[in-house]
């Protein structure tokens, strides 16, 4: 009979032990799903963080309106884009606007210890041969453009393919870096 009250005994911490295991692993799922429920919530947040202004840079567009003046345009973009990044979006919306060809590729970006941004840049920037005006407008759209956006750039090179080119189509030097150019804005 001990030996039954012993067995007995014996057994039941084994069922106590079981439920305190099924116990156990049941909040740790709970406190898993928790968890999870609070990074999902969290990274919800950041997304909301994401569009409050003060959280945005600009990016400034310079291009040509009807007067032969440039107009600035001001776009809010994602504050902590590289530069990189926001030399892809300059590009695009000069395309957009139309003062650069649309097939023209923004194939590299380097800005130097000396402040000077180089573009390297499709063929296709060279597009067909256009009036004085118009070569005007293509090279100091992107000037002026990547000066203003970019803080810390003086000047930009033009790279054709990798190499300099002394002019787009035969109008305005750019052989070597340019200057932003304030007698082309509207004032």
């Amino acid at each position: 009979m001990n030996d039954r009250l012993q067995n007995e005994r014996l057994l039941k911490p084994k069922k106590h032990n079981k439920r305190l295991v099924v116990l156990i692993i049941v909040v740790a799922i709970l406190f898993i799903i928790i968890m999870l429920s609070k990074d999902i919530h969290l990274w919800q947040r950041k997304s909301i963080i994401d569009i409050i202004p003060s959280e945005k840079s600009e990016i400034f567009l310079c291009y040509a309106k009807d007067t032969g003046k440039f107009e600035k345009r001001t776009l809010e973009v994602k504050k902590g884009l590289s530069d990189i990044e926001k030399s892809q979006i300059i590009i695009r919306e000069l395309k957009k606007e139309g003062a650069i060809p649309e097939n023209t590729t923004l194939s590299d970006f380097l800005t130097n210890t000396e402040a000077t941004i180089y573009l390297n840049l499709s063929r296709d920037v060279l597009g067909d041969k256009t009036s004085p005006a118009k070569e005007i407008t293509k090279v100091y759209s992107m000037v002026n453009s990547f000066l203003l956006s970019l803080k810390d750039a003086k000047k930009v090179q033009i790279l054709v393919e990798g190499q300099p080119v002394y002019t787009l189509n035969g109008t305005v030097y750019i052989y070597k870096p340019i200057e932003f150019n304030k007698y082309v804005m509207e004032d």
